[in-house]
């Protein structure tokens, strides 16, 4: 869902060197931070690559593109490349057929997408999930980064056939982060966010989702 790293370097007003991981404080590494920790990302999800649909490119990866020549969400797609384009940049769509055999097909349908904006009330992840969810039609499952503010809601929407009218449940996720901040969000006053995950079961026999929330 994007911001896989801070990609914060040396030229970037927000660089301070005490929140600087151990294996980021040799010469080679602090020449080229991006590079050294995009390269520390692949690695680390080299294992489960094949498992990667689709990767979102966070407001992290844009500013150190905007600010230096370090495309490091270029180099985090080349390097879990799986035989098929991962790319979705801020935002897309991302189709899962399954189908029985002999039998009927069942498309799941998602939008992804980094997310944008800020705000500490309690409310803003909630009204920018509704906001996003509003927008999109024909959507089972809508899903933002950004925020690090875990939320899960559930919205119904009316789907018109020829012969019936059902209602649809939209899944709206607002994903938590893996990691949590530190001397850069203590001095902004942030509010600290637990961290975590969120995993959708999906049960394609049945067309059921099912979503949890860890921390």
């Amino acid at each position: 869902m994007g911001d896989y790293c801070d990609f914060i370097n040396l030229k970037d007003p927000r660089f301070d060197p005490r929140e600087l991981a151990p294996w980021l404080l040799g010469a080679d590494a602090l020449s080229d931070i991006g590079r050294a920790e995009s390269a520390r990302f692949v690695n680390a999800l080299a294992p489960v690559k094949s498992k990667c649909l689709a990767l979102i490119e966070g407001n992290h990866e844009e500013s150190i593109l905007r600010h230096s020549d370090h495309d490091v969400y270029a180099r985090i797609i080349d390097g879990l490349a799986n035989g098929h384009d991962l790319r979705l940049n801020h935002s897309g769509f991302l189709s899962w057929r399954f189908s029985r055999q002999g039998g009927s097909v069942w498309t799941l349908r998602m939008y992804l997408t980094h997310g944008s904006g800020g705000g500490h009330s309690g409310g803003n992840v909630g009204n920018k999930l509704k906001s996003i969810t509003a927008s999109i039609d024909n959507m089972q499952i809508v899903a933002m980064g950004h925020h690090h503010d875990p939320d899960y809601k559930q919205f119904a929407r009316l789907k018109v056939s020829r012969n019936k009218v059902r209602t649809v449940t939209v899944h709206a996720i607002s994903c938590p982060a893996l990691t949590g901040h530190m001397t850069y969000a203590q001095s902004k006053d942030y509010p600290p966010r637990p961290m975590g995950y969120a995993m959708v079961t999906v049960t394609p026999d049945k067309r059921r989702l099912g979503v949890t929330m860890h921390s």
